[in-house]
Protein backbone atom coordinates (compact mmCIF):
# COMPACT_ATOMS: atom_id res chain seq x y z
CA UNK A 1 0.00 0.00 0.00
CA UNK A 2 1.44 3.38 -1.03
CA UNK A 3 2.13 6.21 1.39
CA UNK A 4 -0.57 8.31 -0.29
CA UNK A 5 -3.19 5.60 0.23
CA UNK A 6 -2.18 5.15 3.88
CA UNK A 7 -2.48 8.90 4.55
CA UNK A 8 -5.84 8.98 2.78
CA UNK A 9 -7.12 6.17 5.03
CA UNK A 10 -5.78 7.91 8.15
CA UNK A 11 -7.51 11.15 7.16
CA UNK A 12 -10.84 9.46 6.54
CA UNK A 13 -10.63 7.59 9.84
CA UNK A 14 -9.95 10.85 11.69
CA UNK A 15 -12.86 12.56 9.93
CA UNK A 16 -15.22 9.82 11.11
CA UNK A 17 -13.80 9.97 14.66
CA UNK A 18 -14.27 13.75 14.90
CA UNK A 19 -17.74 13.63 13.37
CA UNK A 20 -18.87 11.00 15.88
CA UNK A 21 -17.47 13.00 18.81
CA UNK A 22 -19.24 16.20 17.76
CA UNK A 23 -22.53 14.46 17.00
CA UNK A 24 -22.46 12.99 20.50
CA UNK A 25 -21.85 16.40 22.13
CA UNK A 26 -24.71 18.37 23.66
CA UNK A 27 -25.85 21.12 21.21
CA UNK A 28 -26.27 23.61 24.05
CA UNK A 29 -22.71 22.95 25.19
CA UNK A 30 -21.38 23.46 21.64
CA UNK A 31 -23.31 26.74 21.33
CA UNK A 32 -21.75 28.02 24.55
CA UNK A 33 -18.32 26.87 23.35
CA UNK A 34 -18.81 28.73 20.06
CA UNK A 35 -19.61 31.93 21.98
CA UNK A 36 -16.42 31.51 24.02
CA UNK A 37 -14.39 30.98 20.86
CA UNK A 38 -15.73 34.22 19.36
CA UNK A 39 -14.57 36.03 22.51
CA UNK A 40 -11.11 34.42 22.22
CA UNK A 41 -10.74 35.69 18.65
CA UNK A 42 -12.12 39.15 19.46
CA UNK A 43 -9.50 39.69 22.16
CA UNK A 44 -6.53 39.19 19.82
CA UNK A 45 -4.69 42.18 18.36
CA UNK A 46 -4.32 40.55 14.93
CA UNK A 47 -8.12 40.38 14.78
CA UNK A 48 -8.68 43.90 16.08
CA UNK A 49 -6.24 45.29 13.50
CA UNK A 50 -7.89 43.54 10.55
CA UNK A 51 -10.18 45.52 8.28
CA UNK A 52 -10.87 42.94 5.52
CA UNK A 53 -11.93 39.51 6.76
CA UNK A 54 -12.99 36.29 5.06
CA UNK A 55 -15.54 34.44 7.18
CA UNK A 56 -17.36 31.18 6.54
CA UNK A 57 -21.00 30.19 6.94
CA UNK A 58 -20.99 27.15 9.24
CA UNK A 59 -22.47 23.82 8.19
CA UNK A 60 -22.81 20.48 9.96
CA UNK A 61 -20.54 20.46 13.05
CA UNK A 62 -18.50 23.58 12.18
CA UNK A 63 -18.18 26.25 14.87
CA UNK A 64 -20.76 29.02 14.50
CA UNK A 65 -18.81 32.29 14.18
CA UNK A 66 -21.74 34.36 12.86
CA UNK A 67 -21.69 36.83 15.80
CA UNK A 68 -18.28 37.97 14.54
CA UNK A 69 -19.83 38.70 11.14
CA UNK A 70 -22.42 40.98 12.71
CA UNK A 71 -19.94 42.88 14.90
CA UNK A 72 -17.51 43.29 11.99
CA UNK A 73 -20.25 44.77 9.80
CA UNK A 74 -21.15 47.18 12.61
CA UNK A 75 -17.58 48.42 12.90
CA UNK A 76 -17.29 48.97 9.15
CA UNK A 77 -14.92 46.15 8.22
CA UNK A 78 -14.95 44.59 4.75
CA UNK A 79 -16.84 41.38 5.51
CA UNK A 80 -16.45 38.62 2.93
CA UNK A 81 -17.70 35.07 2.46
CA UNK A 82 -16.65 32.40 -0.03
CA UNK A 83 -18.82 32.29 -3.17
CA UNK A 84 -18.78 29.30 -5.49
CA UNK A 85 -17.90 29.69 -9.19
CA UNK A 86 -19.40 26.68 -11.00
CA UNK A 87 -17.43 27.21 -14.22
CA UNK A 88 -14.14 26.94 -12.31
CA UNK A 89 -15.21 24.63 -9.45
CA UNK A 90 -13.58 27.21 -7.19
CA UNK A 91 -14.50 29.67 -4.46
CA UNK A 92 -13.85 33.41 -4.62
CA UNK A 93 -14.30 36.02 -1.89
CA UNK A 94 -17.40 38.19 -2.18
CA UNK A 95 -18.34 41.24 -0.14
CA UNK A 96 -21.27 40.92 2.26
CA UNK A 97 -22.99 44.17 3.21
CA UNK A 98 -26.33 43.09 4.67
CA UNK A 99 -26.97 39.68 6.22
CA UNK A 100 -30.74 40.05 5.68
CA UNK A 101 -30.66 40.75 1.94
CA UNK A 102 -27.30 39.61 0.51
CA UNK A 103 -27.27 35.89 1.35
CA UNK A 104 -28.41 33.05 -0.89
CA UNK A 105 -28.18 29.27 -0.64
CA UNK A 106 -25.16 28.29 -2.71
CA UNK A 107 -23.11 25.19 -3.48
CA UNK A 108 -23.78 22.30 -1.04
CA UNK A 109 -26.56 24.47 0.46
CA UNK A 110 -24.00 26.77 2.12
CA UNK A 111 -24.98 30.42 2.61
CA UNK A 112 -22.99 32.74 0.37
CA UNK A 113 -23.22 36.28 -1.02
CA UNK A 114 -25.63 36.65 -3.92
CA UNK A 115 -24.62 37.46 -7.51
CA UNK A 116 -25.03 41.21 -6.97
CA UNK A 117 -22.36 41.28 -4.24
CA UNK A 118 -18.99 42.43 -5.58
CA UNK A 119 -15.97 40.16 -5.71
CA UNK A 120 -13.21 41.03 -3.23
CA UNK A 121 -9.53 40.36 -4.14
CA UNK A 122 -8.16 37.42 -2.16
CA UNK A 123 -4.77 39.12 -1.83
CA UNK A 124 -6.36 42.11 -0.05
CA UNK A 125 -7.78 40.08 2.84
CA UNK A 126 -6.17 40.79 6.23
CA UNK A 127 -7.61 37.84 8.12
CA UNK A 128 -9.06 34.52 6.97
CA UNK A 129 -11.12 32.33 9.29
CA UNK A 130 -10.62 28.73 8.21
CA UNK A 131 -12.98 25.91 9.20
CA UNK A 132 -11.72 22.36 9.37
CA UNK A 133 -12.45 18.89 10.63
CA UNK A 134 -9.29 18.84 12.76
CA UNK A 135 -6.12 20.85 13.45
CA UNK A 136 -2.83 20.25 15.24
CA UNK A 137 -0.64 22.66 17.20
CA UNK A 138 1.66 23.12 14.18
CA UNK A 139 -1.23 24.60 12.22
CA UNK A 140 -1.88 21.66 9.93
CA UNK A 141 -5.52 21.25 8.96
CA UNK A 142 -7.71 18.34 8.00
CA UNK A 143 -10.52 19.47 5.72
CA UNK A 144 -13.54 17.65 4.36
CA UNK A 145 -11.54 16.20 1.48
CA UNK A 146 -12.77 18.34 -1.40
CA UNK A 147 -9.68 20.57 -1.52
CA UNK A 148 -11.44 23.92 -1.91
CA UNK A 149 -9.52 25.67 0.87
CA UNK A 150 -6.25 24.05 -0.24
CA UNK A 151 -6.69 25.86 -3.57
CA UNK A 152 -8.03 29.13 -2.16
CA UNK A 153 -5.62 29.78 0.72
CA UNK A 154 -2.36 29.97 -1.32
CA UNK A 155 -3.89 32.95 -3.16
CA UNK A 156 -4.29 34.93 0.06
CA UNK A 157 -1.72 37.00 1.95
CA UNK A 158 -3.59 37.62 5.19
CA UNK A 159 -3.41 35.87 8.54
CA UNK A 160 -4.86 32.35 8.45
CA UNK A 161 -6.77 31.35 11.58
CA UNK A 162 -8.14 27.84 12.03
CA UNK A 163 -11.40 27.59 13.97
CA UNK A 164 -12.24 24.45 15.97
CA UNK A 165 -13.74 23.02 19.10
CA UNK A 166 -11.20 21.61 21.53
CA UNK A 167 -12.34 18.09 20.55
CA UNK A 168 -10.99 18.77 17.05
CA UNK A 169 -7.41 19.41 18.15
CA UNK A 170 -5.03 16.50 17.69
CA UNK A 171 -1.34 16.09 18.50
CA UNK A 172 -0.56 15.41 14.84
CA UNK A 173 -2.60 15.56 11.65
CA UNK A 174 -1.73 13.26 8.72
CA UNK A 175 -0.57 15.60 5.95
CA UNK A 176 0.25 15.61 2.26
CA UNK A 177 2.42 18.07 0.31
CA UNK A 178 -0.56 20.19 -0.82
CA UNK A 179 -1.90 20.70 2.73
CA UNK A 180 -1.76 24.32 3.95
CA UNK A 181 -0.73 25.38 7.46
CA UNK A 182 -2.65 28.10 9.27
CA UNK A 183 -0.93 30.76 11.39
CA UNK A 184 -3.16 30.43 14.43
CA UNK A 185 -5.82 28.07 15.71
CA UNK A 186 -8.64 29.38 17.90
CA UNK A 187 -10.60 27.09 20.20
CA UNK A 188 -13.05 27.95 23.00
CA UNK A 189 -10.20 27.47 25.51
CA UNK A 190 -7.08 28.85 23.83
CA UNK A 191 -5.33 30.77 21.08
CA UNK A 192 -2.65 28.57 19.52
CA UNK A 193 0.31 30.24 17.78
CA UNK A 194 0.94 27.71 15.06
CA UNK A 195 2.21 28.46 11.57
CA UNK A 196 5.27 30.12 10.05
CA UNK A 197 3.83 33.61 9.59
CA UNK A 198 2.68 33.72 13.22
CA UNK A 199 6.23 32.96 14.38
CA UNK A 200 7.82 35.82 12.41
Amino acid sequence: MSKEVIISHLKESLRLEIKSALLAADPGFLAREAACLCQIISAEAVWQNSSAILFYASIHQEVNIWPLVETSLQKGAAVCLPRYIPQKDFYEAALLRNTDTDLVSGHFGVREPGPDCPTFPLNRLDFILVPGVAFDASGYRLGRGRGYYDRLLPLTRGILCGVAYEQQIRSKIPVEPHDIRVDYVATPQRWIVAGPRAAC
